[in-house]
């Protein structure tokens, strides 16, 4: 017997900031490429946050004091690679992937 429209959006409520989290987790990944290299600090302060917004949100962020400069200044030389605008840029490119594996995740809770 299937499911009911109660447990059903019992089940996807339980699941929306996991899939969610998963979903960001390929935007950091990709953002964590694109993040300009001098110590590494950088990169390892990313991370995606469960409920930072609230119930159902994640957030990805960048802890380093001076991830919102590297990240808006785009007057600075970044000569061991990467480049400003790294999260935003990761973001255009990885959102329907995102948005794809949060799909996937439900999906999977569900049994569909």
């Amino acid at each position: 017997m299937g499911m009911d429209l109660e447990d059903i959006l019992a089940k996807v409520h339980s699941s929306v900031e996991d899939a969610l989290a998963e979903g960001a987790q390929i935007i950091l990944d990709r953002s964590t490429e694109l993040v300009p290299k001098e110590s590494g600090d950088l990169a390892a302060s990313g991370s995606v946050n469960k409920g930072a917004a609230g119930t159902n949100t994640v957030a990805i962020k960048y802890d380093s004091v001076y991830a919102h400069y590297i990240h808006e200044s785009m007057e600075f030389e970044h000569p061991h690679g990467g480049g400003p605008k790294f999260l935003e840029l990761a973001m255009n490119e990885k959102s329907e992937a995102a948005i794809n594996k949060a799909g996937e995740v439900i999906r999977t809770v569900l049994g569909t």
